[in-house]
């Protein structure tokens, strides 16, 4: 793993981390499908809380009525894979 990414992750609480988690495996999800999973399946309490949380850190984008994983996050995790 990229050492940017590891201080990235080194830096979330377990929330963040089960909510990044999520959006490694579903790289660009509904807004209202996310919260849902995320509080039914994952057991977040306050998923919007963490999702900001994330935007906030660029680890996660808001489009039209859907959540991404950042670009940069993409990018990180490419690099990763080619190794």
């Amino acid at each position: 793993m990229s050492s940017e990414l590891e201080r990235i992750l080194e830096s979330l609480d377990h929330e963040e981390r089960i909510v990044f988690e999520y959006f490694r495996k579903n790289l660009s999800v509904g807004e209202i499908l996310a919260v849902k999973e995320l509080k039914l399946i994952h057991r977040i309490n306050d998923p919007l809380r963490v999702i900001d949380s994330l935007i906030k850190k660029n680890i996660l984008e808001k489009g039209a009525g859907c959540i991404n994983l950042s670009s940069s996050i993409k990018e990180l995790l490419k690099k990763r894979k080619e190794r």
